[in-house]
Protein backbone atom coordinates (compact mmCIF):
# COMPACT_ATOMS: atom_id res chain seq x y z
CA UNK A 1 0.00 0.00 0.00
CA UNK A 2 2.84 2.35 0.80
CA UNK A 3 4.29 1.94 -2.70
CA UNK A 4 0.94 2.73 -4.33
CA UNK A 5 0.47 6.02 -2.46
CA UNK A 6 4.16 6.91 -2.69
CA UNK A 7 4.41 6.58 -6.46
CA UNK A 8 1.65 9.11 -7.18
CA UNK A 9 2.69 11.62 -4.51
CA UNK A 10 5.10 14.49 -4.98
CA UNK A 11 5.59 18.16 -5.82
CA UNK A 12 4.60 19.69 -9.14
CA UNK A 13 7.02 18.76 -11.88
CA UNK A 14 8.48 15.76 -10.08
CA UNK A 15 8.69 12.82 -12.47
CA UNK A 16 6.69 9.94 -11.04
CA UNK A 17 8.20 6.46 -11.16
CA UNK A 18 5.70 4.95 -13.58
CA UNK A 19 7.71 1.73 -13.94
CA UNK A 20 7.23 1.21 -10.21
CA UNK A 21 3.50 1.88 -10.60
CA UNK A 22 3.25 -0.70 -13.39
CA UNK A 23 5.18 -3.23 -11.30
CA UNK A 24 2.46 -3.23 -8.64
CA UNK A 25 -0.24 -4.47 -11.02
CA UNK A 26 -0.94 -7.72 -12.81
CA UNK A 27 -0.50 -7.20 -16.58
CA UNK A 28 -4.28 -6.96 -17.05
CA UNK A 29 -4.88 -4.98 -13.85
CA UNK A 30 -7.57 -2.32 -13.92
CA UNK A 31 -8.45 0.90 -12.16
CA UNK A 32 -11.83 2.58 -11.90
CA UNK A 33 -13.40 5.58 -10.25
CA UNK A 34 -17.02 5.88 -9.14
CA UNK A 35 -18.61 8.98 -10.65
CA UNK A 36 -21.94 10.44 -9.55
CA UNK A 37 -23.59 12.83 -11.98
CA UNK A 38 -25.44 15.96 -10.80
CA UNK A 39 -28.70 14.07 -11.44
CA UNK A 40 -27.57 11.26 -9.11
CA UNK A 41 -26.70 8.61 -11.70
CA UNK A 42 -23.83 6.40 -10.54
CA UNK A 43 -21.34 4.81 -12.89
CA UNK A 44 -17.73 3.74 -12.91
CA UNK A 45 -15.05 4.96 -15.27
CA UNK A 46 -12.62 2.10 -15.90
CA UNK A 47 -9.11 2.29 -17.33
CA UNK A 48 -5.79 0.49 -17.20
CA UNK A 49 -2.54 1.67 -15.65
CA UNK A 50 -1.17 2.98 -18.96
CA UNK A 51 -4.23 5.18 -19.44
CA UNK A 52 -3.92 6.45 -15.84
CA UNK A 53 -0.32 7.42 -16.60
CA UNK A 54 -1.26 9.09 -19.90
CA UNK A 55 -3.83 11.32 -18.20
CA UNK A 56 -2.12 11.65 -14.80
CA UNK A 57 1.39 12.56 -15.85
CA UNK A 58 0.51 15.95 -17.41
CA UNK A 59 -1.49 16.83 -14.26
CA UNK A 60 1.39 15.87 -11.96
CA UNK A 61 3.83 17.90 -14.06
CA UNK A 62 1.77 21.04 -13.34
CA UNK A 63 0.33 20.26 -9.89
CA UNK A 64 1.61 19.06 -6.56
CA UNK A 65 -0.35 16.04 -5.36
CA UNK A 66 0.07 14.02 -2.21
CA UNK A 67 -2.09 11.11 -1.12
CA UNK A 68 -1.71 9.12 2.06
CA UNK A 69 -3.51 6.25 3.69
CA UNK A 70 -5.67 7.10 6.70
CA UNK A 71 -6.92 3.63 7.67
CA UNK A 72 -6.94 0.10 6.27
CA UNK A 73 -9.12 -2.98 6.58
CA UNK A 74 -8.03 -6.22 4.92
CA UNK A 75 -9.81 -9.52 4.38
CA UNK A 76 -7.80 -12.46 3.05
CA UNK A 77 -8.60 -15.99 1.95
CA UNK A 78 -5.93 -18.18 0.44
CA UNK A 79 -4.34 -16.31 -2.44
CA UNK A 80 -6.84 -13.45 -2.62
CA UNK A 81 -7.37 -10.36 -0.53
CA UNK A 82 -9.62 -7.33 -0.51
CA UNK A 83 -8.29 -4.12 1.00
CA UNK A 84 -10.34 -1.07 1.96
CA UNK A 85 -7.85 1.80 2.20
CA UNK A 86 -9.14 5.26 3.06
CA UNK A 87 -7.10 8.14 1.71
CA UNK A 88 -6.61 11.87 2.04
CA UNK A 89 -5.43 13.95 -0.93
CA UNK A 90 -3.49 17.19 -0.54
CA UNK A 91 -1.91 19.79 -2.78
CA UNK A 92 0.38 20.92 0.02
CA UNK A 93 1.42 18.78 2.98
CA UNK A 94 0.86 21.74 5.31
CA UNK A 95 -2.75 22.22 4.22
CA UNK A 96 -5.97 20.40 4.99
CA UNK A 97 -6.85 17.62 2.49
CA UNK A 98 -8.97 18.75 -0.45
CA UNK A 99 -10.44 15.25 -0.87
CA UNK A 100 -10.88 12.02 1.03
CA UNK A 101 -12.31 8.69 0.02
CA UNK A 102 -11.86 4.94 -0.08
CA UNK A 103 -9.79 2.80 -2.43
CA UNK A 104 -10.85 -0.83 -2.66
CA UNK A 105 -8.19 -3.17 -3.97
CA UNK A 106 -8.48 -6.74 -5.16
CA UNK A 107 -5.16 -8.52 -4.71
CA UNK A 108 -3.81 -11.89 -5.80
CA UNK A 109 -0.76 -13.71 -4.50
CA UNK A 110 0.95 -15.88 -7.11
CA UNK A 111 2.97 -17.70 -4.45
CA UNK A 112 5.79 -15.18 -4.73
CA UNK A 113 4.20 -11.80 -4.09
CA UNK A 114 0.97 -9.80 -3.98
CA UNK A 115 -0.26 -8.16 -7.20
CA UNK A 116 -2.99 -5.56 -7.61
CA UNK A 117 -5.72 -7.04 -9.80
CA UNK A 118 -8.05 -4.05 -9.55
CA UNK A 119 -8.59 -0.77 -7.75
CA UNK A 120 -12.00 0.89 -7.47
CA UNK A 121 -12.35 4.14 -5.57
CA UNK A 122 -14.97 6.65 -4.53
CA UNK A 123 -14.38 10.12 -3.22
CA UNK A 124 -16.23 11.33 -0.16
CA UNK A 125 -19.20 13.65 -0.77
CA UNK A 126 -21.97 15.30 1.23
CA UNK A 127 -24.23 12.43 0.23
CA UNK A 128 -21.60 9.77 1.02
CA UNK A 129 -19.45 10.96 3.93
CA UNK A 130 -16.42 8.95 5.02
CA UNK A 131 -17.41 6.63 7.91
CA UNK A 132 -15.62 7.21 11.21
CA UNK A 133 -13.95 3.77 10.98
CA UNK A 134 -12.11 4.98 7.87
CA UNK A 135 -10.96 8.33 9.25
CA UNK A 136 -7.96 6.80 11.00
CA UNK A 137 -5.47 9.13 12.64
CA UNK A 138 -4.99 11.62 9.89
Amino acid sequence: MHALYDVISGPAGQKRNWDRMKSLFEPDGTMASVVVSPSGNVRDVEFNVDKYITFGDPYFQKNAFYEHEMARRTEQFGHIATVFSSYASQKDLKEKPFARGVNTLQLINDGKRWWIRAILWEEESKEVPLPKKYEGKG
